[in-house]
């Protein structure tokens, strides 16, 4: 059955409207149904053609995908990001019509990885020794690569720390092999292995392996050179090993779970970014709340710093929800 508001011409035309009689009256009646002289061919044309409105007004966008329509937030997201895009457009096309270059105004600045690479390799022949700092991971591509990082002490007696390139795993992934890497690499930058005081990996077999692994690979060319396992690697264990503590992991689901309650909902996080906006507390620097990732002991201390310092605005807001139902 179709409600009151029909639309004669929001129907297929090989359905008609039928009469009742309704208390010895001619009644126009609601409900469609197919006429007995329609053939196959006939519906299945429309058919076909309301499929092609349908695509065309999709493509004008007069017709949303169901998802869109549900979520307002990700057609806000939408609409923001295309004015967005729209402003660098037009800036591109000035600068191209009236032939500037897309660059900065300042020709002075040398940012070229060569010249930076270069700086860093004599600031690190001036200190002469440097320690080794080493991470292998999978990228977007599905490549092994490991990111390879040397600290060492400037002329000023100051400790840096720098980023030197990805390696690519070609060889593969023992610990022989990784070795090989890491001494193609130095012999690239004209630094030696003797110089090298330090190697700093995660707790993988791989690398901190005493028999065949990197650092015992490393050790028997330079026994100097000694391992430490990566204090922000082990801090991030005890962190996630924390969990295993119920008094913990329940905390850490309620933080979770309320920082989802408020975000995922416009009409829930609106009231309470305006009440973290009038939190009398100016010392408050945070308007959002932020996810407790599962994995990254940085980011969970982020959300429990958060967390902590919007509690009160949190509870009002939660408070006000729970007035306003009852």
């Amino acid at each position: 059955m179709f409600a009151r508001s029909l639309r004669k011409r929001w129907t297929a035309p090989y359905l008609q409207e039928f009469v009742e009689d309704v208390d010895g009256g001619v009644y126009e009646g609601d409900v469609m149904r197919e006429r007995d002289d329609v053939t196959a061919e006939e519906k299945s044309n429309y058919i076909n053609n309301f499929d092609v409105a349908l695509y065309r007004e999709k493509c004008k966008g007069i017709v949303q995908p169901i998802e869109v329509i549900l979520d307002a937030n990700i057609k806000k997201e939408i609409e923001d990001n295309r004015n967005k895009f729209v402003s660098i457009v037009d800036t591109v096309v000035f600068c191209v019509c009236l032939g500037f270059p897309l660059r900065g105004h300042r020709d002075d600045d040398k940012y070229h990885p060569e010249v930076i690479s270069e700086e860093i390799i004599q600031d690190i022949k001036a200190g002469k020794l440097f320690s080794i700092t080493a991470d292998e991971a999978v990228d977007s591509s599905q490549k092994e690569q490991m990111s390879l990082v040397l600290r060492f002490v400037d002329i000023n007696m100051n400790i840096q720390k720098e980023f030197i390139a990805f390696l690519q795993c070609k060889w593969g992934l023992s610990g022989e092999q990784l070795a090989k890497l890491i001494l193609e690499a130095l012999n690239d930058l004209t630094l030696s292995i003797d110089d090298c005081r330090e190697q700093v990996y995660d707790g993988a077999g791989a690398v901190a392996g005493h028999i065949n692994g990197l650092s015992a690979n490393i050790l028997r060319l330079n026994e100097k050179a000694l391992y430490t396992h990566c204090y922000s690697h082990r801090l991030n264990l005890a962190v996630c090993d924390s969990l295993n503590v119920l008094e913990v992991n329940t905390m850490m689901k309620h933080v979770k779970d309320v920082s989802n309650f408020i975000n995922i909902s416009q009409t829930r996080n609106m009231p309470f970014e305006k009440i973290v906006h009038n939190y009398p507390d100016r010392k408050a620097q945070k308007r959002r709340l932020v996810d407790v990732c599962r994995t990254r002991w940085i980011e969970r201390i982020e959300g429990l710093e958060t967390f902590i310092e919007l509690f009160i605005p949190l509870y009002n807001t939660l408070e006000e929800m729970t007035l306003n139902v009852a």
